[in-house]
């Protein structure tokens, strides 16, 4: 299998994560999960310009659009993992405060 079947077939197989879920977070363990999560966030939320535009360069279509479908996965799990919740319904997203 190549990557551009690869990604259409992960995309195609994707199952519905319970992200309202509540989880159950120590204490002394959100802070540094939370923490945690907001890189995560701010890393896979990226456009991937500077990978596609490399990805371009090298003139294979179907490299570019195996790329194009990797950046969406990627952002699809940031924004997944906003949607995750923690402790009561206090959801562990990139603008809660680091407390």
């Amino acid at each position: 299998m190549n990557w551009l079947d690869y990604f259409k077939q992960n995309k195609a197989d994707r199952h519905p994560v319970p992200w309202r879920r509540k989880l159950k977070v120590e204490p002394k363990l959100r802070r540094p999960l939370i923490r945690s999560l907001k890189r995560f966030q701010v890393g896979e939320s990226r456009d991937g310009k500077h990978l596609k535009a490399c990805a371009r360069q090298t003139g294979d279509k179907e490299y570019m659009a195996a790329i194009d479908l990797f950046v969406a996965e990627e952002q699809e799990h940031a924004h997944d993992g906003a949607d995750s919740e923690a402790d009561g319904g206090q959801g562990l997203r990139m603008s809660d405060p680091e407390q």
